[in-house]
């Protein structure tokens, strides 16, 4: 069992609360106050921990980036780095699918931009992983760049797939990020083909939920 310090404990309980009511209300409708008030702390400490909303959503965000790339891992560990990134989106996609209040946070999300800040931190190292994988890898400042490309180009997918006018399924739309993130590091087309298929293939056995906290759930399918 995981033991925390106080000031871990509270970091914990306000971004937990966050999760509840990001889910339940939305991330435009959840106010820094609303946060502490669920959190039954001082909101003060919101301030002290976090500084702003965006800073928790942020937080939010990459909590479930991270319970994604684990479940992925966990799930397939003997499959190719950039096969387990392309089904990585796919669960992602998945989510936005079937989970209107996922969707909802992720579109409002993306509207205010706050995901091009993980480009800072995870976002870089996510795509430093695909860069080592290639015979031709591109520098850091380089690198930096496709990173905003990468996320800016899925957040407008998003929020494509959650406008009223979109025809395209979550499928379509997360094959597109997937083309989308390895073509700007210059991957060969046959490449790309060949990661697509094999991570459709792997999705076909696996089930994705999330509960009202953005707690996320991968289960194998049996097969009959």
């Amino acid at each position: 069992m995981a033991t925390y310090t106080k000031g871990e404990l509270t970091n914990r309980t306000i971004l937990s609360a966050a999760e509840e009511l990001f889910y339940e209300r939305g991330y435009l409708s959840s106010s820094c106050t609303d946060v502490a008030q669920r959190a039954k702390v001082n909101p003060g400490l919101i301030h002290y921990y976090f500084k702003t909303k965006k800073n928790i959503a942020l937080a939010v965000y990459n909590g479930f980036l991270s319970q994604i790339m684990e479940r992925t891992a966990e799930f397939f560990p003997q499959e190719d780095l950039l096969v387990r990134i392309a089904v990585e989106n796919r669960i992602l996609w998945k989510l936005l699918e079937c989970d209107p209040a996922f969707l909802r946070f992720l579109s409002e999300i993306s509207t205010e931009q706050i995901p091009l800040d993980i480009s800072q931190s995870a976002g870089e190292e996510y795509l430093r992983a695909i860069n080592a994988e290639l015979t031709a890898p591109v520098d850091d400042k380089m690198l930096r760049l496709l990173c905003q490309c990468s996320i800016a180009s899925e957040s407008q997918l998003i929020l494509a797939y959650a406008g009223s006018a979109c025809s395209f399924t979550a499928e379509a739309l997360a094959e597109m990020d997937i083309c989308i993130l390895f073509k700007l590091v210059s991957m060969p087309y046959q490449r790309i083909q060949s990661i697509l298929n094999r991570s459709r293939k792997l999705m076909r056995d696996l089930t994705i939920t999330a509960d009202p906290a953005f707690r996320i759930a991968v289960i194998r399918n049996e097969k009959s």
